[in-house]
């Protein structure tokens, strides 16, 4: 899994992996949630918000061409309140199963605030940057029968409308 440890963009996930086992072995009841490219308004620190702000500024670059998983934060929190109810000692993977193209998602932003999505211009990715983040949400699923997620374009212009 940790195929380069000298790579410092591993200091995000190798402590998440050890935590994760800590709580499993705490001796309690434990529910650990992944979540998975969380969006909406307000929203800090993210490629969405990131992304809506250099527009703004008259910049319309990513960096990299990689796949997400984006979930709206309104079905996230949903879904939370589910799992935290009826569920315990298992790892759940919070998102959704839907995987999109960084530049797919630009580009949709680039539309909702009425910049011509051509004018994209995509760089080299960061190095050791994961390529794919998509979650299997089959266990999600069963447990909470959710499946009525809000659509990408529509969170996004909420998201949009809030950061403007």
């Amino acid at each position: 899994m940790f195929n380069d440890i000298t790579n410092p963009r591993w200091s995000y996930s190798i402590p998440k992996a050890l935590g994760e086992n800590l709580i499993a072995n705490c001796g309690l009841d434990w529910l650990v949630l992944r979540y998975f490219n969380v969006y909406g308004p307000e929203q800090k620190d993210h490629f969405i918000s990131e992304f809506v702000e250099r527009v703004k500024q008259g910049e319309y670059y990513i960096n990299g061409s990689d796949t997400r998983s984006f979930c709206y934060v309104n079905d996230a929190v949903f879904i939370t309140h589910e799992l935290v109810k009826n569920v315990s000692n298992k790892i759940i993977n919070v998102g959704r199963q839907e995987e999109t193209q960084i530049e797919d998602v630009a580009k949709c932003i680039l539309d909702i605030m009425g910049v011509d999505p051509t004018k994209l211009k995509i760089n080299k990715g960061p190095v050791g940057s994961v390529k794919r983040r998509c979650p299997d949400t089959k266990q999600l699923q069963e447990l909470t029968m959710f499946n009525d997620y809000t659509p990408l374009r529509k969170g996004l212009a909420k998201t949009i409308e809030a950061l403007r």
